[in-house]
């Protein structure tokens, strides 16, 4: 059996049946009939619904499967509030969709029941994201053979200030982004392709969008391992309707770098975003300040210990101090390292938190909503994702203690986070590189996660964004297919 539903657009019935004792004698002397109003509801899932019951009672009600009335599914105590389940256990696990299925797996139903039926409601449990298929991050090609882009990156952002997401892929193959923009009801324009670097030997691999200098159009960095000319290529977006960027602005990275991550932030006393690249195979992790042009200072290097192999980076103030620092992914060790910034934009030695599996990416994100910024870290090997909260004494500490792990899907190697039902809590989504699928996980806002749902998505997703594709104000998700030179699409459903 399959623990958590897997399915787009999936409707899940929910039968909920009053019983037990409590007010109002029938004719035959026993307890009347519970009247539950409303009837009918729709509660996405890890949604509530408070009903009003009438005569009240007390009973707490189990919830059991349907099929076969085999497995429980949890309980509704106290009477009158259910809460949408997150996870079905000992369910028949539901048909998983191809990308291009529309149609979703039969309904299921469970049964809320004591030992007497009285009256009865029905709630259906909606998912919280359609996936609404894949786009292509090149042309069409009548091959084969046919080009192979290889986007290792997305990111989403306005870039033509009509408020909704546009998409850019960094496409490692072929020395390319794609620009993808936004149109009505979450659908995407046929992709641009613009070169980054030598046509011939660029392999831009990590891509970040912010504003690198004084305008209010959206930037991109992009981390470029070419081995003739590593570099960090700044691309000043125009903001018109195209969503075109400014001919290149190289930074020169140190000789023989490989970034595979970078991030942005504050990192001196001024308002210029600045970089920090992580270098998977020097085991290092690079500094550039911004000056406001987007242009880039010459790196200060940050040696960590020898084959910690870095694969993730995030940019974040973990001690309130004014001054952002960042954290890194180290596959090599299992560790993850923390760097405080001096306020001079110099990180001395790191904090190193041992994490379980083969560290593959991390977010810095309030899980706990005390102010402090807590990490999650996803770990390839074990197929988990973990959750270091910021130890908060009268002010953020900067020191982290780690909770158990969460399982996620096959090999999970990149994750962002968002609230993807809009009740202030923080919540996550992770890419599993070989699930061929995204696990999207709901915060409680205490520190601690449930898994939700997972979706299908392309071959090999090695990236995921988030940004509102619609225009409706929720947040959406789209991953990068590595292997198969496409981004899916997931729109919150936004209820």
């Amino acid at each position: 059996m399959n623990n958590t539903l897997k399915a787009a657009a999936l409707v899940l019935g929910v039968l909920l049946t009053a019983c037990g004792g409590g007010g109002g004698g029938g004719s035959d002397g026993g307890p009347g009939p519970i009247s539950i109003v409303p009837a009918t509801a729709t509660v996405p899932v890890g949604g509530q619904k408070a009903f009003t019951l009438s005569p009240s009672a007390s009973t707490t009600w189990s919830v059991d499967g349907n099929e076969g009335g085999n497995g429980t599914v949890g309980t509704i105590s106290p009477i009158g509030l259910y809460t949408a389940p997150f996870v079905l256990p000992s369910l028949s696990t539901a048909i998983l969709p191809s990308p291009s299925t529309a149609v979703p797996p039969s309904p299921l139903t469970v049964t809320v029941s004591a030992s007497a039926a009285e009256n009865t409601a029905s709630v259906t449990v909606v998912s919280r994201f359609v996936v609404g298929g894949a786009v292509s991050v090149g042309p069409p090609c009548s091959g084969p053979p046919c080009p192979v882009h290889l986007p290792n990156a997305v990111v989403a952002a306005d870039l033509n200030h009509d408020n909704r997401s546009d998409l850019v892929t960094a496409n490692s193959r072929s020395g390319t982004i794609s620009v993808l923009l936004a149109g009505p009801s979450g659908t995407f324009s046929d992709p641009r392709m613009d070169t980054v670097g030598d046509p011939s030997t660029g392999n831009p691999q990590a891509l970040v969008a912010g504003g690198f200098n004084d305008d209010s159009n959206v930037d991109l960095a992009v981390a470029d391992a070419d081995p003739n000319d590593l570099a960090v290529r700044t691309l000043l977006g125009n903001g018109d309707v195209t969503g075109t960027f400014q001919t290149e602005i190289p930074s020169p990275l140190s000789t023989n770098s490989d970034p595979l991550s970078m991030a942005f932030g504050h990192f001196s006393n001024d308002t210029i975003l600045d970089l920090v690249v992580a270098n998977f195979n020097t085991s290092t992790v690079e500094v550039l300040m911004g000056n406001g042009t987007g242009s880039f200072s010459q790196p200060t290097m940050t040696i960590m210990s020898i084959e910690t192999n870095p694969l993730g980076v995030a940019a974040a103030d973990f001690n309130r101090d004014g001054f952002d620092d960042f954290t890194v992914a180290n596959s090599g060790d299992g560790t993850v390292a923390v760097f405080l910034n001096n306020t001079n934009g110099g990180f001395p030695a790191a904090q190193t938190y041992l994490v379980p599996g083969s560290p593959s990416a991390v977010a810095a994100v309030d899980l706990n909503e005390d102010g402090c910024p807590d990490l999650a870290v996803t770990s390839a090997i074990d197929s988990t994702v973990t959750v270091l909260l910021n130890q908060k004494a009268g002010a953020c500490a900067s020191v982290f203690t780690l909770a158990s792990p969460y399982p996620t899907g096959p090999r999970p190697i990149a994750l962002a986070s968002g609230d993807w039902n809009k009740d202030g809590a923080s919540d996550l989504v992770v890419a599993n590189h070989d699930g061929k699928t995204v696990t999207v996980f709901l915060g409680y806002g205490d520190g601690t996660l449930v898994n939700s749902e997972t979706y299908p998505v392309g071959n090999e997703p090695q990236s995921v964004a988030v940004g509102d594709f619609n225009g409706d104000s929720w947040p959406d998700l789209a991953v990068a297919n590595s292997g198969g030179d496409t981004v899916s699409i997931l729109i919150n459903q936004g209820q």
